[in-house]
């Protein structure tokens, strides 16, 4: 009877085993494996896959995610959206890569940078816009790396776009001369898939939160700046302005999955009708103190020259000049009245620090 037993409780315990044994291994994949992995971008697109089902399947999974739900002022801090760049900002200079020789659901690569000389087959020289050059770098050797451009069909819109080749390398971007101005939107294409079985294609699965940040680090006059957005496939809008100038601006991928790429980048000045520096309109608030500045190089009180540098005065857009100008054209009733505005003047810019006592006696020395 115990021999009975024993045997039942045997029989019982391999049947768990092998049970336990064939669950796991009918367990579908979460990860492809290495070498499932397409090793870029290029590769991926040219290596038979349902490119259309594929986006919009990803597209399906995107826009369940809340994350990507986020307005710009929850999701940015520098960015001032799209809104205030179609309005105030629709001045800047556009590259939006249409003029690059590729077909809608293509795809070509070449080394960098890419810039208005230069000759790489799919773009030849004048292509791109004078001001602007785009190149992939490897954040490990620091090493030009492979760029790739693609047609519209890849990016599911009407737009070509450019990608770093490899997932983890970053897209530099810099602008020669400096701007202020810089708007561009920023994509992550994301290769997140769980692998089939029983010889069917590997589907999409939920994007991890990870491949959908990515890092802006952008090189202001006065120093670096760095913020971590939620992009994705369809395009994520983003763009900066203000007085300081920027040279540089990095995008680069979190995740190890997703490719960044870029698209349409705007680049310049904002409307600023006096070309002081000061947009004229933030959020559609006046942000230029004066919207027609007075920039003579030194002080003037009429004819008289003072010979005091017209310095910009603490306030955006407002130079000293600026300020005599207004006490000089307001209307006084006797003439004692007219020169005591103007020390007053004086004497507040002493009392902020753009001038000194002896600039402050030249310029009244005029008065």
């Amino acid at each position: 009877m115990k021999s009975i037993k024993l045997c039942s409780a045997l029989i019982l315990f391999l049947a768990l085993t092998v049970g336990c044994e064939k669950e796991s291994i009918e367990s579908p994949e979460m990860e492809l494996t290495e070498k499932q992995k397409p090793k870029n971008l290029y590769d991926f697109v040219h290596s038979g896959v349902d490119l259309e089902a594929y986006i919009n399947k990803v597209q399906k999974v995107e826009a369940k995610s809340a994350n990507l739900n986020k307005s710009h002022a929850e999701n940015s801090s520098l960015d001032k959206g799209a809104v205030f760049f179609n309005t105030f900002c629709n001045n800047l200079t556009v590259e939006g890569f249409e003029d690059g020789r590729i077909a809608p659901d293509d795809a070509g690569i070449f080394y960098g940078p890419l810039n208005s000389l230069s000759w790489v087959g799919k773009f030849q020289p004048n292509e791109i816009e004078v001001g602007v050059e785009i190149s992939s770098l490897n954040p490990d050797s620091g090493k030009e790396s492979i760029i790739g451009l693609y047609g519209q069909k890849v990016r599911s819109s009407y737009s070509k776009v450019i990608y770093a080749q490899t997932a983890g390398d970053e897209l530099v971007i810099r602008f020669v001369p400096n701007v202020q101005s810089v708007s561009l939107e920023i994509l992550s294409f994301p290769y997140a898939m769980e692998a089939g079985t029983d010889g069917t294609e590997p589907t999409p699965v939920p994007i991890p939160e990870a491949s959908q940040e990515v890092t802006i680090e952008v090189t202001f006059s006065t120093g670096l700046v760095q913020e971590i957005v939620k992009a994705s496939f369809s395009g994520l809008f983003w763009g900066t302005t203000g007085k300081e100038t920027i040279s540089q601006i990095v995008l680069s991928s979190s995740h190890n999955d997703a490719w960044v790429g870029v698209d349409n980048i705007a680049f310049g000045l904002c409307e600023d009708n006096d070309a002081d520096g000061c947009v004229d309109y933030e959020e559609d608030v006046l942000n230029d103190g004066y919207l027609n500045s007075n920039l003579e190089a030194t002080v003037h009180l009429g004819a008289c020259n003072s010979g005091v540098p017209n310095l910009e005065t603490l306030e955006c857009g407002v130079w000293m000049s600026d300020l005599f100008d207004q006490v000089e054209g307001g209307s006084y009733l006797t003439e004692g009245l007219r020169r005591n505005a103007i020390t007053t003047v004086a004497n507040n810019l002493v009392k902020e620090g753009l001038i000194t006592q002896q600039q402050k006696a030249s310029i009244l020395g005029c008065n």
